[in-house]
C-alpha cells in the first residue's frame, strides 16, 4: 500500500522493472532467460511483459535470436519530459556557447539514488568515443560532475551514498579509500570546482562545476570533457574560470543570486 492508502499494481511494478532493466544494461540486446533470472520472475511472466511492450511499440524482438531491446518510444517519452524542465531549457544555450567556443563534448547531470545522470550532452567537434550518452548513469566518486554532485551533499548523504554505491576502481586514477575522497570533496567545496583526471576512463579529464537554483541548493553540475592528450592537467586548471562562469550563467538563469559575482570568463 502507497501512503495514500491506494494498493499498488504488482504486475505493473515488474514490467517497470523490465523497462528499467533494459535501460540500465550494458548490452543493447537481452534474452527472457536472462531478465528473468536477474528479476526473480518467471520466463513466461517476463514473456507476457515483452509481448505487451511490443504490441505499444516500446520493445521490438529480434527474429532470429529472440532477444529484445528498448525501441527510441522510450527516449522519445524522457526527452518531452526534460525538454519542459527550467534547468534543460535554461542551461541548453550555454551548454551549446560552451562547446562553440572550446570546440570539446559539455555535460549536463543531475543526481539520483547515489547516481549521476547525464540530462544533456553537446558533442564537441573533436570529440571521440567516450563512455557518456544522455540518460546514462555515472559513479560519483571518479566523474567530475558526480564528485561535484557529491561534494555538496550533507555528511550523512555521503556515507550513504558510498554506503550504497561502493568505491569501485575503474582506472588506476580513481579514488578508492573514503578518506582520500571527503579530502578530495572538500577542496572541491572551497575551490567550487572538481576535476576528474582520469579516473573513470583512462584517457579522459574533465573539469565541473555545480549550478545552483534560486534557493542556492545544488542542483546539477556541468562539465567540460577532454581526451588527456589534448588537455594537460595546467591546461585544465586553466579552464577553470571558463567552466565556472558558464555554470554561474546558468544558475543566474535559475533565479540564483548568491551575493557574490559569478566566477567570470564562462560564456554568457
Amino acid at each position: 500500500m502507497v501512503s495514500s492508502g491506494v494498493p499498488v499494481i504488482n504486475t505493473l511494478i515488474n514490467a517497470l522493472n523490465v523497462l528499467e532493466m533494459m535501460a540500465r544494461a550494458d548490452r543493447e540486446w537481452l534474452g527472457i532467460s536472462e531478465l528473468a533470472f536477474q528479476l526473480r520472475l518467471n520466463k513466461s511472466t517476463v514473456l507476457r511483459i515483452l509481448a505487451t511492450f511490443e504490441s505499444q511499440g516500446y520493445v521490438e524482438q529480434d527474429p532470429k535470436t529472440k532477444e529484445f531491446r528498448l525501441t527510441i518510444k522510450l527516449f522519445e517519452l524522457g526527452s518531452n519530459v526534460l525538454a519542459r524542465t527550467d534547468l534543460i531549457r535554461e542551461a541548453r544555450p550555454y551548454l551549446k556557447k560552451l562547446e562553440s567556443v572550446t570546440g570539446e563534448t559539455v555535460h549536463l547531470a543531475v543526481l539520483d539514488d547515489g547516481e549521476a545522470v547525464y540530462v544533456d550532452k553537446v558533442e564537441g567537434e573533436q570529440s571521440i568515443q567516450m563512455y557518456s550518452r544522455i540518460g546514462r548513469r555515472s559513479p560519483v566518486h571518479c566523474t567530475g560532475v558526480g564528485k561535484v554532485l557529491l561534494a555538496f551533499r550533507s555528511d550523512e548523504e555521503i556515507a550513504a551514498i558510498i554506503a550504497k554505491r561502493g568505491l569501485r576502481r575503474f582506472t588506476s586514477n580513481t579514488i578508492t579509500s573514503m578518506s582520500k575522497l571527503l579530502e578530495n570533496l572538500a577542496q572541491i567545496r572551497r575551490e567550487g570546482v572538481a576535476f576528474d583526471d582520469e579516473e573513470h576512463e583512462e584517457g579522459i579529464r574533465c573539469v565541473a562545476a555545480p549550478i545552483y537554483d534560486h534557493a542556492g541548493e545544488v542542483v546539477a553540475s556541468l562539465s567540460l570533457t577532454v581526451p588527456a592528450f589534448r588537455m594537460s592537467r595546467e591546461k585544465a586548471r586553466e579552464m577553470v574560470g571558463l567552466v565556472k562562469g558558464t555554470a554561474d550563467a546558468i544558475s543566474a538563469r535559475l533565479g540564483w543570486t548568491r551575493s557574490h559575482q559569478p566566477s567570470g570568463g564562462g560564456v554568457q
